[in-house]
């Protein structure tokens, strides 16, 4: 439970740096490229699809970061374990 509500709060966190993100480059692009209407709904639209790919990618490096640590657990497994195989040894 612990590990699941750090990565809940690790997105929240995730999210509001992408709202503020978003704004800023919202408004970087109404300066300098296309004038867009400053309206809550241009930062809700920007910053969702913002918060979207960084929760993406978040939960992406995690899954990866886990499977690597899963991979890692069975080749020591199987290593120890073809350490006490008797089919693998020699008796002679």
């Amino acid at each position: 439970m612990l590990k699941y509500n750090k990565q809940l709060h690790m997105k929240v966190i995730l999210i509001l740096l992408a709202e503020a993100l978003a704004i800023l480059i919202t408004d970087f692009v109404s300066a300098n490229i296309i004038p867009i209407e400053h309206t809550t709904i241009s930062y809700i639209v920007c910053g969702a699809i913002l918060a979207f790919i960084v929760v993406s990618s978040y939960d992406y490096i995690i899954r990866r970061g886990a499977m690597r640590a899963q991979q890692e657990r069975q080749e020591l497994i199987n290593t120890a374990m073809l350490r006490y195989s008797t089919k693998h040894r020699d008796h002679r």
